[in-house]
């Protein structure tokens, strides 16, 4: 049986019980005032008995925290766990959470679960004293998401957090750029490094006949190119120099078909430079080629045909003189590039000269190619007749001058112009001959005339004596006949 204790032995031994949890908090106490005091301290959770509550404390670093209030980004503090220590109001807007919810829990708990590694990688590579950066998918209250482009800085240690994170919302450019891609009518392809679709438009389904779960997956030189050898290598330049490249070549469509198209390969970098995919453009210039091709016939044979093809720069100065210019007009190439028409002395008489500024002006202003016929002064003085034509020459889009073809019709006007004197002298002899038929028949008139006076004015026979025949009212008797 053990002995008894006296009642005041009991009450010292609670009293020393309470005093060192006194002394205990005491200290807890002066250790918060110190961290207070010394700035280490800014936010204090306090028990209530509606749940813990963060109260802010005011000091020289009160100017900071309110610029942090009033940012359009989102911002926190991470531990080194990625728990939440600091959020203001802009990032618990983004996630329509309320900031006491924010506030102590994992970052994770915000982020679209398939992105977790995601983010533990983006920390790790951010330790030290580099800025990472990356796009994730915020998920907040009842699912909301958000995309955003978030960076992570370290901190340092003193401050009591492992990472400053800021979150970009970028949900309306991320719409806009998704817009933009649907509605191209060119290909836009996304591609990993190595050169596998990630994804594709309908502008990439038109174009090449695959949908979109058909192309995914697949190697872009193996499924697209013509020629994938040529391709590949490119790919590897784009990632490995960080680099656009463009090429025309062609690709094979799924019925088979060749397409003739221009491709650009641009990097996709991170918010830190690195290339983590390549993004695709792919036209249709298959028509532009084959105009190319026509255009470079045409070009050939305005080089080498009879008329003269010229092309003059917006300030009159000849910048091309074809062959057939040369022939035509008698100077070489070499004499007439960059003088003008003028000055070569070309033009013969104001009228000429009124015209070619008048199809000058309408064409330059935008209008059509200006046809009218004029006359031309070769080299050795003689004029000849010519068929102008004045049309835009176009240099990278834009209008650089006119090209102006004149076409030799002397020979033309010349069978012309006899034709029209012929006319004149076959009109003229019309005139003459018809004149003549005018005489001849007043003169057969008035002989007509004069033959009818005369017979009238000849005397008339009389009648015999019992002979009554011819006089007027008297009747021959009748014979009898025998029967």
């Amino acid at each position: 049986m053990s002995p008894d204790i006296p009642p005041d032995q009991n009450h010292d031994a609670g009293a020393g019980e309470r005093e060192q949890a006194l002394l205990a908090r005491l200290a807890r106490a002066e250790e918060t005032l110190r961290a207070i005091r010394s700035g280490d301290v800014d936010a204090l959770v306090v028990a209530t008995p509606d749940g813990d509550r963060v109260f802010t404390l005011r000091g020289a670093d009160e100017p900071y925290r309110i610029m942090l209030e009033q940012m359009s980004e989102g911002a926190a503090s991470l531990s080194s766990d990625r728990v939440v220590l600091y959020a203001n109001r802009r990032l618990a807007q983004m996630l329509a959470t309320e900031l006491r919810t924010l506030v102590g829990s994992p970052i994770e708990r915000f982020i679209a679960a398939d992105q977790h590694p995601a983010l533990a990688a983006l920390c790790d590579s951010a330790e030290g004293e580099s800025r990472r950066s990356g796009e994730f998918a915020l998920v907040g209250h009842e699912g909301r998401r958000v995309e955003a482009q978030i960076s992570l800085t370290p901190l340092p240690a003193s401050t009591g957090a492992a990472w400053c994170m800021i979150a970009t919302d970028v949900t309306k450019r991320a719409q806009q750029l998704a817009a933009i891609v649907e509605s191209s009518v060119d290909a836009i392809i996304s591609l990993t490094p190595d050169g596998v679709i990630e994804t594709w438009n309908p502008g990439a389904e038109r174009l090449y006949g695959h949908s979109a779960p058909q192309a995914v997956g697949q190697h872009a030189a193996t499924l697209l190119a013509a020629d994938p050898a040529e391709r590949e290598p490119l790919l590897q330049t784009v990632v490995e120099r960080a680099i656009t490249v463009q090429v025309e070549s062609q690709d094979v469509r799924k019925d088979g078909g060749l397409i003739d198209v221009s491709v650009t390969d641009s990097p996709i970098r991170d918010p830190d430079g690195r290339v983590i995919g390549i993004a695709r453009t792919a036209r249709d210039v298959t028509e532009r080629k084959r105009a190319d091709r026509e255009l470079q016939r045409l070009a050939q044979a305005a080089e080498y045909g009879s008329d003269a093809v010229i092309s003059v720069d917006l300030d009159g100065r000849v910048q091309r003189w074809n062959r057939g210019a040369e022939r035509l007009l008698g100077f070489s190439a070499a004499e007439a590039i960059g003088h003008s028409i003028e000055e070569l002395g070309l033009a013969v008489g104001e009228a000429s000269n009124l015209a070619a500024r008048d199809g000058l002006a309408s064409v330059l202003a935008g209008g059509p190619a200006y046809q009218y016929e004029t006359q031309r002064r070769r080299k050795d003085g003689t004029v000849i007749d010519v068929r102008a034509t004045i049309a835009p020459w176009h240099v990278d889009g834009r209008i650089a001058g006119v090209t102006r073809i004149w076409i030799d019709v002397t020979e033309r006007k010349r069978i012309e112009r006899a034709r029209e004197r012929a006319l004149a002298d076959l009109q003229e002899a019309q005139r003459i001959a018809k004149l003549g038929v005018l005489v001849l028949e007043s003169q057969h008139q008035q002989r007509e005339l004069v033959a009818a006076d005369v017979r009238d004015l000849r005397p008339r026979p009389t009648a015999r004596s019992g002979d009554q025949r011819g006089v007027p009212g008297v009747r021959a008797p009748r014979r009898s006949r025998a029967i």
